[in-house]
């Protein structure tokens, strides 16, 4: 399992390998999910990878919708064309062997970051599995704020809120570094 500074060496060093990332939440995602796959793609986007955010499922929830619309988070919906147009598949919130995603079978996933708990280690290039965190978006404010380039307000917004929903008001955290995370976020 990587580190939060591993994820940036990741990225930096096979950008070429990677060539363009397709980042996919779980299904019918939830503010973490969104807030994580933000991040990721602006994080893939500062080392020169192309990548596109998806979903499979609908976005029912009227806070995330909205959340999408007022930070403009770029996400869309997963069409099967997006498999073959993008190289490399990144998971975020959820995991290859996980029922509640569209990851197909048959591929292998690049990059897996997630905070849930698996019965088989995820097959991916490189991965953070944090049962401790509280929220995946946990995992990549601290990779964000590892590399020093810092982080626009929209995407803070989206992480913040991300955070603070996934962790029932900060109730569900389980390390105290977590607090000081949310509050540089």
């Amino acid at each position: 399992m990587g580190n939060y500074a591993g994820l940036l060496k990741f990225l930096s060093g096979n950008k070429k390998r990677i060539g363009s990332l397709l980042i996919l939440t779980h299904d019918y995602p939830d503010s973490d999910a969104i807030a994580s796959a933000f991040a990721l793609y602006y994080l893939a986007n500062r080392f020169g990878i192309k990548s596109k955010i998806v979903y499979g499922g609908i976005i029912n929830n009227i806070e995330n919708r909205t959340m999408i619309s007022l930070l403009r988070i770029p996400i869309s919906k997963l069409k099967n064309s997006d498999f073959k147009e993008y190289k490399s598949y990144a998971l975020v919130d959820t995991q290859p062997l996980f029922n509640n995603n569209s990851f197909p079978d048959n591929k292998h996933a690049t990059i897996v970051i997630d905070q849930h708990l698996y019965s088989k280690r995820p097959e991916a290039d490189f991965s953070i599995i944090d049962l401790e965190c509280g929220a995946t978006a946990v995992i990549l404010a601290k990779a964000i704020f590892s590399s020093g380039i810092g982080m626009p307000k929209n995407l803070a917004t989206a992480l913040t809120y991300g955070i603070i929903i996934d962790t029932l008001n900060l109730y569900r955290v389980k390390r105290q570094g977590i607090f000081r995370i949310y509050m540089e976020v």
